[in-house]
């Protein structure tokens, strides 16, 4: 948040599961409400933060006081878990660059949370953190929940029962994710082929691999490269 006022001298703030009942007010705002002419009746950020919960899209308003609000929605698995706000700002104030900036970070929120649900909190049982340990070493190899439980010595059934009460995913599910996080990483070269980024993490069709990393990240492979790289090349403008 820090990095993105410094770049844009535009405040930001990240609003968990808000969907505009409980919107918090800037400063700049609750000054303006104790005005005579108007009052305590400006709901526009609790209003944009509703659009954007319904909508799942990015969504902008312009309060009476002719101040601009930024919202962009924060997904992990499709699923939408906060709000990146920015502003009040003058609505000349450099909205567009602010806006591909705002994008970005929310991507990278989102990049970071799809990270820390595979890490874990660090009080899971010795087995799922061993059973994760082998996961992430054999990430190319053809992985079935018998074999990831011999490994573990446990029963299948054993294993998938203390590995979804420890991390709220199945086995094969975790797996899929973990998959797709490294794939991000190979996307980043952008001379590898997808099909070799596929066969690198366990995905043998390129076809499943598509399908997969679009159900997990909403992007094709080839659109997540291209997003990647374009958002690299405007931090280094």
């Amino acid at each position: 948040m820090a990095s993105f006022r410094e770049a844009t001298g535009v405040a930001v703030q990240f609003l968990p599961g808000n969907d505009g009942d409980s919107a918090p007010v800037s400063r700049f705002c609750a000054d303006h409400r104790r005005q005579p002419r108007h009052g305590p009746q400006c709901r526009v950020l609790g209003q944009l933060l509703a659009r954007v919960a319904k909508s799942g899209h990015i969504e902008r308003a312009t309060c009476p006081a002719r101040r601009t609000q930024v919202a962009v929605p924060v997904f992990v698995d499709h699923r939408h878990i906060g709000t990146l706000v920015a502003g009040p700002v003058t609505a000349n104030h450099g909205c567009d660059r602010q806006l591909r900036l705002l994008t970005m970070q929310a991507h990278f929120l989102g990049e970071c949370a799809g990270r820390l649900l595979l890490d874990g909190d660090g009080a899971e049982p010795v087995v799922v953190r061993r059973c994760k340990e082998y996961l992430a070493g054999h990430l190319a190899n053809r992985l079935t929940l018998p074999a990831v439980a011999r490994h573990v010595h446990l029963s299948p059934h054993h294993l998938g029962r203390v590995f979804k009460q420890a991390t709220g995913l199945t086995v094969i599910s975790y797996l899929q994710r973990a998959r797709i996080e490294r794939a991000k990483e190979l996307l980043a070269d952008a001379d590898r082929p997808i099909k070799n980024v596929a066969n690198a993490v366990g995905m043998a069709s390129v076809p499943y691999f598509t399908r997969t990393f679009h159900r997990l990240t909403g992007e094709t492979p080839a659109h997540y490269r291209h997003h990647s790289r374009a958002g690299r090349n405007q931090l280094s403008k």
